[in-house]
C-alpha cells in the first residue's frame, strides 16, 4: 500500500507521467503489503488519478495550493457529524418519519442541529452535527448528542430500545459555492474530497457514491443487453436458420459498437459521451452470444474444447490490448489510440460476412 500512497503523493509533481500497466493497478493494491511485489513493480504512474480521500484528504490540500482550485471560491467550512442506529419498541416505530431540528443544546453562538429518520424493522438513524467553528474549548460534540438525546420528545422514543451501532465523520457543509475547481493535469476530484455534501438535504454519503452509482450503469446496461443478445440470437437461429441467425446480431453488435464508441470519443458533453460509451459496451455485450453460439455450432462434438480456446483467445487479447492502449495513447494520445477499436469492430463485422455456419466441423471417420 505504501507504493501507491507514495504515487498518488507524487503523480502531480511530474510534468509527463509515463502509463505503465494501469489495469495492474488493483493487483499492487491487494499485495502491495507484501514488500517484494512493491520492490519488483515499483511506482505505477496513471495518466489519471481520481481522488476520494473524502473530507478534507492531506493529498487534496496539497493540490488545491498547487494548482489553484480554490481560487474564486467561497471558502469551505467543517463540522463534525455523530450518528447511532437503535432498535426501538414496535409501537413507537413509524417508518419515513423525518425530524430535522437547529440549535438546541447548543449555545446560540454555536452551529449545530440533529437528524432522526424512523427506518423500516423497528429502527430509527439519530445524529447530531455540531459545526468546527465553535469558540468553547471545552465543547464536546459527543456529549452535546448525548444531552439532545434527553429532550423528552426524543427520549421517549428511545426508552426500552436498544443501540446497535454508531459513528462520527467530518463533514464539509460550505455548499455549492464552495465547490473547488474538480480537474487538474493528471487527475480530478469526486465525493466529499471536492465537497459534494448537499447542505439542504443533509445528504454527503449520497453524492459522494453518486459517481460509482453513475460508473455501474454501463455494466447493468451490458448484463440487459447479453441476455437480450442471447435471446435474439436464438429466436433468429430457429427462424433463418444459424447462418444468419448469428451473423445478425453479431454484425448488429459490432457495428454499434464501433460506432457509439466514434461518437462518444468525439463527443464535446461529458455526459453525452458516458451515454453513448455506455451503449458501446451494451452493443459489445449484445454481439457476445452469437460468438458462443456459432462456436458450438461450428465446432459439433469439439465444442467444448473450442469454446475453451475462443474464451482462452479473449484473454490474450485482453492482456496484449492492456499494456498496448497506453503505448500508443502516448505516441499519439488516448482519444485517437481508442479510435482503432472502431477499426477494429467494424472489421470483425465484415468478417462476420464469409463465416458459413451451415458448414460445421465434421471429424474424419475412423479407418480400419
Amino acid at each position: 500500500m505504501r507504493e501507491c500512497i507514495s504515487t498518488c503523493a507524487q503523480i502531480y509533481r511530474r510534468d509527463r507521467m509515463l502509463q505503465l500497466l494501469v489495469y495492474l493497478c488493483v493487483f499492487v493494491v491487494g499485495f502491495a503489503i507484501d514488500n517484494t511485489i512493491g520492490n519488483l513493480l515499483g511506482n505505477l504512474i496513471g495518466k489519471q488519478t481520481i481522488l476520494a480521500e473524502g473530507c478534507r484528504g492531506h493529498l487534496t490540500k496539497d493540490l488545491f495550493e498547487k494548482f489553484n482550485l480554490r481560487e474564486g471560491k467561497d471558502p469551505q467550512t467543517f463540522a463534525l457529524g455523530i450518528k447511532e442506529l437503535w432498535d426501538i419498541e414496535p409501537e413507537k416505530s413509524k417508518p419515513g418519519a423525518v425530524w430535522h431540528s437547529v440549535g438546541w443544546p447548543l449555545a446560540t453562538d454555536t452551529y449545530g442541529g440533529s437528524f432522526l429518520y424512523h427506518l423500516n424493522g423497528n429502527q430509527v438513524a439519530v445524529g447530531y452535527v455540531v459545526g468546527l467553528d465553535y469558540s468553547n474549548p471545552h465543547l464536546s460534540p459527543f456529549e452535546e448528542f448525548q444531552r439532545f438525546k434527553t429532550h423528552p420528545a426524543v427520549k421517549s422514543i428511545f426508552e426500552g430500545g436498544r443501540r446497535v451501532s454508531y459513528g462520527a465523520r467530518a463533514l464539509n457543509e460550505g455548499g455549492f459555492q464552495s465547490v473547488p475547481k474538480l480537474t487538474f493535469p493528471g487527475g480530478c476530484l469526486v465525493g466529499c474530497t471536492a465537497g459534494f455534501l448537499n447542505v439542504p438535504k443533509i445528504k454527503g454519503t449520497h453524492t459522494a457514491m453518486k459517481s460509482g452509482m453513475l460508473a455501474a450503469a454501463p455494466w447493468l446496461l451490458g448484463a440487459v443487453a447479453a441476455t437480450m443478445g442471447g435471446w435474439v440470437c436464438d429466436t433468429l437461429c430457429g427462424r433463418l436458420g444459424p447462418n444468419l441467425g448469428c451473423r445478425i446480431p453479431a454484425m448488429t453488435g459490432l457495428i454499434g459498437t464501433g460506432l457509439f464508441l466514434y461518437l462518444g470519443l468525439y463527443s464535446p458533453s461529458p455526459y453525452v459521451a458516458v451515454a453513448l460509451l455506455s451503449l458501446c459496451y451494451a452493443f459489445t455485450q449484445f454481439a457476445e452470444g452469437s460468438f458462443w453460439s456459432a462456436q458450438i455450432h461450428l465446432a459439433g462434438p469439439y465444442s467444448a474444447p473450442a469454446c475453451g480456446l475462443m474464451n482462452t483467445g479473449g484473454s490474450v487479447s485482453g492482456i496484449i490490448v492492456g499494456p498496448l492502449m497506453p503505448f500508443l495513447a502516448l505516441k499519439i494520445g488516448w482519444v485517437a489510440a481508442l479510435s482503432t477499436g472502431t477499426l477494429v469492430a467494424f472489421l470483425g463485422a465484415v468478417i462476420w460476412l464469409f463465416i458459413r455456419i451451415d458448414q460445421p466441423f465434421q471429424p474424419r471417420a475412423a479407418t480400419a
